[in-house]
């Protein structure tokens, strides 16, 4: 099955206004109420992955012997590295984005990274593959702003795991954490509840279907779950792929 087979239908969202910050709420069971205080809610969990290293790696062999047999057009852009310690050449989100210091990125460059992760993922997904490991340094991005996404032997199928819906959603929520600080320059914080607190300061320009996006993917409810394909083919991804971009950068921050 094609990775562009994996996309939902994505539900319109309404612009006219800046809404209220939503929160998204993590499905956490009563009986572990008392230990949600103490995880760290950005981290994956454990979603009863059983595979060995052996297995992951002949996996990420398999998917990029697939990968390399994609005609370009339907090719995510992707680095498939064996072991996590291996070194890769450029830039990450994260040197960019620390580069960048408190401020959002320009709407369209955070869309194009954000297209070009929400693809890789969903490549993964649409054949049962978790990513596994998703961070900000898991993302290169050049200096024009083309981003590639590294794939490694964190990625386990969902079929080996008890909880693979689940897993899933980990791997949206993680990429919800990305596009969050790209548009608004802040790390997404969340409270003991796992309810996403703060938000955008009311002094800088935020794209709002950018943020209504980003606030979409922070839950790992299953209720209710979010898909990568709504991400890729949401409403906000394909109006600032069909409007021509206008870059305004910040010079780069420096701490004090």
């Amino acid at each position: 099955m094609s990775y562009s087979d994996a996309f939902d239908d994505i539900e319109s969202t309404d612009s006219s206004s800046r809404a209220p910050l939503r929160t998204a709420k993590y499905d956490i069971p009563m009986a572990n109420a008392a230990n949600a205080t103490k995880a760290d809610l950005t981290e994956y969990v454990d979603n009863g992955v059983g595979e060995s290293l052996e297995e992951r790696q002949a996996l990420l062999e398999e998917l990029k012997a697939e990968y390399m047999n994609l005609l370009d057009k339907d090719k995510p852009e992707l680095i498939f590295v064996q072991n996590e310690t291996d070194a890769v050449e450029g830039d990450t989100l994260e040197d960019l984005l620390r580069r960048h210091g408190p401020f959002p990125l320009e709407e369209h460059i955070a869309a194009k990274i954000l297209r070009s992760v929400s693809s890789a993922v969903m490549f993964l997904h649409s054949r049962e593959v978790v990513h596994g490991g998703l961070d900000f340094n898991s993302v290169i991005v050049d200096s024009h702003f083309n981003a590639k996404t590294i794939i490694t032997t964190t990625i386990y199928r969902t079929k080996r795991s008890s909880l693979g819906v689940k897993a899933k959603v980990e791997d949206v929520f993680h990429v919800g954490l990305l596009l969050y600080r790209m548009i608004t320059g802040k790390t997404a914080k969340f409270d003991n509840e796992g309810r996403l607190i703060g938000g955008p300061s009311p002094y800088l320009r935020v794209s709002e279907k950018g943020l209504k996006l980003a606030e979409f993917m922070l839950t790992k409810s299953v209720r209710f779950p979010p898909t990568i394909g709504r991400v890729r083919y949401s409403e906000w991804l394909e109006e600032c792929e069909d409007n021509p971009p206008v870059f305004v950068l910040f010079p780069d921050y420096v701490p004090e």
